[in-house]
């Protein structure tokens, strides 16, 4: 989303090594959300803010994000009112998709390929909204399915299985190090400003590369 609305504050965000969602709980804290709603544990607080980044990011209003946060609809309408002013080119962006689907009927990702939004077209009611997010939406999704298919093509030796953007390798021990230091590199996409990066583990089993704890309590990853 960051390269593709071009938002200076977001993209200097990854730049510099920041995370978005640490930014977001401070953004929330600022707002007074966790003393209202009594909230102190870290992680909470934290998967509270992904689901306002994801929410916000993929085009839901305060409608939709308002029951997801537990909080009234002003309260949630606050909370993406700050958001956008935190990043001003991100709803400017999304704005041009919905106008884009309307007219056309589809949205493009980066590198062109269209993605059709029929629901889009509709006029008013639920399908109209439904077809707003996916307008805003789909440019996302389906530029970040291209990337991973274009890492995979560049590193298809030992590939075994793909799960959105985690890419899992059967490979011989004897070359293990070798093979993490190859896909390292190779797996990079470097087609924009901000680069996508590689994080490599190596183990025995699923369970020694994800921890299962971590899947269970994170549901937005």
């Amino acid at each position: 989303m960051a390269n593709l609305c071009g938002d200076e504050n977001m993209l200097q965000a990854y730049e510099q090594g920041r995370d978005l969602h640490t930014e977001t709980t401070a953004l929330l804290e600022g707002l007074g959300l966790f003393t209202k709603l009594k909230i102190t544990h870290p992680d909470l607080k934290r998967r509270m803010a992904k689901t306002t980044n994801f929410g916000i990011l993929y085009g839901v209003g305060a409608y939709s994000l308002a029951p997801r946060l537990g909080v009234p609809e002003a309260e949630a309408q606050r909370i993406i009112n700050a958001f956008y002013k935190g990043y001003p080119k991100a709803k400017p962006w999304q704005q041009e998709q919905v106008a884009h689907a309307k007219k056309y009927g589809y949205v493009e990702t980066f590198l062109g390929r269209r993605l059709y939004t029929p629901c889009a077209l509709a006029e008013e009611g639920f399908l109209a909204v439904h077809g707003a997010n996916q307008a805003a939406n789909y440019p996302v999704q389906g530029g970040a399915a291209e990337i991973v298919k274009a890492a995979m093509l560049r590193a298809e030796d030992f590939l075994v299985c793909q799960v959105h953007d985690e890419l899992l390798y059967l490979v011989p021990e004897i070359r293990k190090e070798e093979y993490e230091q190859y896909l390292a590199k190779a797996l990079v996409d470097k087609r924009h400003r901000v680069p996508y990066t590689v994080d490599v583990h190596i183990g025995r089993t699923w369970g020694d590369i994800k921890a299962i704890p971590d899947v269970w309590e994170d549901e937005e990853e």
